[in-house]
């Protein structure tokens, strides 16, 4: 059985009892199935009219300036473009400046386990990504729209002293030391600036028939709405009066971050958060794990196995396939996304095959297009942490064959899809794709509730590595 996907994985491995679970997947389609439930689409050719030059690109109603500065915004621009015309640079939740050698807190963490004494995260330079369940929390700014997929925001980094204010000294201190009798799990994320990073993750509380309002997770958020309000007091980056801290999963919030830096730390501690939940128990012999190395790994709590187990990466292929005359470029989408999001197919890589091989597989058993072996060439990677994914994006060229030439150019091969895992798939123009570009933001949350205009079409946004491999296609022309 294959496990194809469509720009990234939605599988997750088995939680541990303390965590919600996730939706099941779709079933997944055997060959006999591919075969007979293939759908023919016919070109989707050029926009019948191009915005003129220089038209402005739409601002999201959803999305709030005051929770922006000026030096932010620029570092945003000089990290990522989201318009067509400008060369793509780094990929979203990726930072070469976060350092991740392990070995100096791996070696405070063995040195203070069990004699009381200090951690590395006990620390002044240790600031703290706070999770509950599978929710990272954030700043955000009150609105009239509850919706927070795709507006604004800006990561929570809370201090020592922040931490221990939010949670209650005994709490605070237990998460700390690692006790994991507190039920939270605590993770080295990485070294910037002097600073040490670490994602920590509370287990959410169960329901009470009196809730009670300091220990309840509504009572938290509004500890750490009050604490960000005083360290907001006098900045002219906030608004200490509606900024709060806001909770999501970490998708439906990535494309509304402004630094690359910031997204890099936040989805390292989400991927490190959901290893950690997926393997609360040995897959030798059953015991219960522990984290070690500063929840870098895990340990079997059973003396006679001992086994120790590290976060696994599921290597993927995502590719932008183009026309053989490179003026349409191959889009499809998932039946379970937002109205008119279009993007980049991709696909795990099988036991046997090389990432390249991935590529030509994929698209033939996504869109029944043929792709050219010899064209196919490495652009970028990106971490893609939902929940252990590395993406590697590629360009292709599609086969010279096929019906349905346009304009002079080279037949466009004819599409035919498997109705059972694509909603549709299509040849888009260059030029409609830019025209597009010019007036749809996009989002890769899933929750984003697009524009009448993005209902039509729209690309995911620039926190994935689709969305680089489009713009870089668009610059060409």
């Amino acid at each position: 059985m294959r496990r194809g996907l469509l720009f990234v994985a939605a599988a997750a491995s088995a939680a541990a009892a303390f965590q919600r679970p996730f939706r099941p997947n779709r079933p997944v389609v055997g060959v006999s199935v591919l075969a007979a439930s293939r759908r023919r689409r016919p070109v989707f050719g050029r926009a019948p009219s191009i915005p003129a030059e220089g038209s402005r690109v739409r601002s999201s109603p959803r999305s709030s300036a005051i929770i922006r500065s000026a030096s932010t915004e620029e570092a945003a621009r000089a990290e990522q473009p989201s318009a067509p015309g400008e060369k793509p640079r780094r990929p979203w939740y990726s930072d070469p400046s976060l350092g991740r050698d392990k070995t100096r807190v791996v070696k405070a963490s063995r040195s203070s386990s069990g004699t009381g004494g200090k951690s590395a995260a006990a620390s002044d330079e240790a600031r703290f990504a706070l999770f509950l369940g599978r929710e990272a929390y954030h700043i955000r700014e009150e609105d009239d729209d509850d919706d927070e997929s795709g507006s604004a925001a800006a990561p929570l980094f809370l201090t020592r002293d922040e931490l221990r204010e939010a949670l209650g000294d005994e709490l605070a201190a237990g998460a700390l030391t690692e006790d994991a009798s507190f039920g939270t799990i605590l993770a080295w994320v990485g070294e910037r600036e002097g600073l040490d990073y670490w994602a920590l993750r509370l287990t959410p509380a169960p329901p009470k028939d009196e809730a009670d309002d300091d220990d309840d997770d509504e009572g938290l958020s509004r500890r750490l709405t009050e604490i960000l309000r005083r360290r907001t007091n006098g900045s002219s980056s906030y608004s200490s009066s509606t900024t709060t801290a806001g909770r999501s999963p970490l998708r439906e919030v990535g494309d509304g971050l402004d630094s690359n830096a910031d997204s890099a730390v936040l989805a390292t501690a989400n991927g490190l958060l959901e290893f950690h939940s997926s393997h609360a128990h040995c897959s030798r012999c059953g015991s219960t794990t522990v984290p070690t190395k500063a929840g870098r790994s895990r340990r079997c709590t059973n003396e006679e196995c001992r086994a120790s187990v590290y976060p696994r990466i599921d290597a993927a292929a995502i590719m932008l396939v183009t026309s053989p005359c490179g003026r349409y470029a191959l889009l499809g989408r998932k039946g379970n996304w937002p109205r008119g999001r279009y993007s980049t197919l991709a696909g795990f890589a099988e036991v046997g095959e090389t990432l390249e091989e991935c590529c030509v597989r994929e698209t033939l058993e996504e869109s029944g297009v043929d792709v050219d072996p010899s064209s196919v060439e490495f652009v970028a990677s990106q971490p893609w942490p939902f929940p252990r994914s590395l993406m590697i994006g590629f360009r292709a060229k599609a086969e010279e064959e096929g019906t349905g030439g346009s304009e002079g150019n080279s037949a466009l091969p004819e599409i035919n899809f498997c109705e059972e895992e694509m909603d549709d798939v299509r040849w888009f123009h260059r030029d409609y794709v830019s025209a597009k570009l010019q007036v749809c933001e996009g989002s890769t949350a899933l929750t984003y509730k697009p524009t009448e205009e993005e209902a039509e079409f729209h690309v995911p946004g620039k926190a994935s590595l689709a969305r680089l491999l489009i713009l870089e296609w668009l610059s060409e022309q």
